[in-house]
């Protein structure tokens, strides 16, 4: 991860894996959430707001894994 860009991960154990995005701190080859945020346009909200009216409460869009390093 330390040598990887932002974007382009590449795991062996993980092949579908190219993003990680952090919470807390800056981890080389890895975006902050707050870049992400940041990155985003106002195209980008109205293109939210038109897909939230089309998912459900129950539909599994987010499917987020946790650990400790």
């Amino acid at each position: 991860m330390d040598t990887a860009i932002p974007g382009s991960v590449k795991s062996a154990r993980l092949p579908d894996l190219h993003t990680v995005i952090v919470t807390d701190g800056q981890q080389l080859g890895m975006y902050h959430l707050e870049d992400v945020m940041q990155a985003g346009s106002s195209q980008h909200v109205q293109q939210l707001d038109e897909l939230q009216k089309k998912l459900s409460f129950d539909d599994p869009i987010n499917i987020q894994f946790t650990s400790v390093l």
